[in-house]
Order: structure tokens, then sequence, then C-alpha cells
């Protein structure tokens, strides 16, 4: 996708309010190792690396959708990781329905009220928490334009949670 100035302007927020240092002090959340298929994409293409150097087909190569590694890096790592999702999504639009699902909590209801939800929404400063409100509306947009509105509603979601 060619970035229009609105797109790069995001990026460029994203780069300026998602410190890349300091990295997470610990990646996988207690009592998960890194065995199996996902836990050791998500440890070869993903963890230790800065999250500017993660792209989208690295997120892919995990195996899972972004969302589901939720279930195995902790609060602090996978918010860390997130502004590498957001950017993806928007350059690979076939994706951005990862992003999207990350910024809300999983499950039907999408219950803000989980310690992890609460962990990781609480985690993030207020220019990061505009950032992300800036990303929906951007994002909004962009798959106004540019492509079917199938996930809008899941733009509508997250905006009912990050824009309360």
């Amino acid at each position: 996708m060619i970035k229009t100035g609105t797109e790069t302007e995001l990026s460029e927020l994203n780069h300026v309010v998602f410190p890349v240092a300091p990295f997470p002090q610990e990646y996988c959340r207690d009592g998960i190792a890194l065995q199996g298929d996902i836990p050791q994409e998500l440890a070869s293409r993903i963890l230790d690396r800065p999250w500017t150097k993660v792209k989208m087909l690295d997120w892919r190569m995990t195996g899972a959708q972004a969302s589901i590694t939720r279930n195995y890096l902790t609060v602090d790592a996978f918010r860390h990781y997130l502004p590498s999702l957001l950017i993806g999504g928007l350059e690979d639009l076939d994706f951005i329905d990862w992003p999207l699902e990350c910024l809300l909590p999983i499950g039907m209801k999408r219950k803000t009220t989980g310690a992890w939800w609460t962990a990781f929404e609480g985690g993030f400063t207020i220019e990061q928490k505009d950032a992300i409100r800036t990303y929906l509306t951007v994002t909004r947009e962009v798959l106004s334009r540019t492509s079917p509105l199938a996930e809008l509603h899941l733009i509508d979601e997250a905006r009912l949670i990050w824009l309360a």
C-alpha cells in the first residue's frame, strides 16, 4: 500500500510515542515455555527485537493471529510490540483485523474489567492512548476509501473502548 500523508504521519507519531527501549523485562507469561510452533516462532521472529524491526510478515509467520499471542506474552511484552502491528496493519490491509483485534479485549462481550486488560490498557501513557485513538480514526478513513468495510465493526468496538 502506498502511504498517504495521514498514514505516514501516523507511523511517525507511533515512532515518537512508543519507545523502542526499554525492552520488556519478561516476555513469556508465567508457566509458558517457548516450545511448540507458536512460541518458537514468537521467540525467533519477534522477541528480543525492537518493535521497529518487527514487520507484519514476522507476525504472520508465528502461525497465529496476533491477538492469540496474548496467551503467550506478558502484558508488557504485548504492549511493547503493539506499534509494530498498528503500522503493519496499515501497510498490509489484508491483515488490518490483526491490530484491531489487539486493541480489543478478548471475548464476544469485550469486557474491559479483566486483570489482563486493566494492566494492558493502564500501562499506556496519555500520549500513547492518544496515538491509538488517532490510529483508529485514520484506519476508519483508510478503510472507507480503499476496501470493503468489513472491519469497521472492529474499529467501532475499539473506539467505544479507547475514546471513552
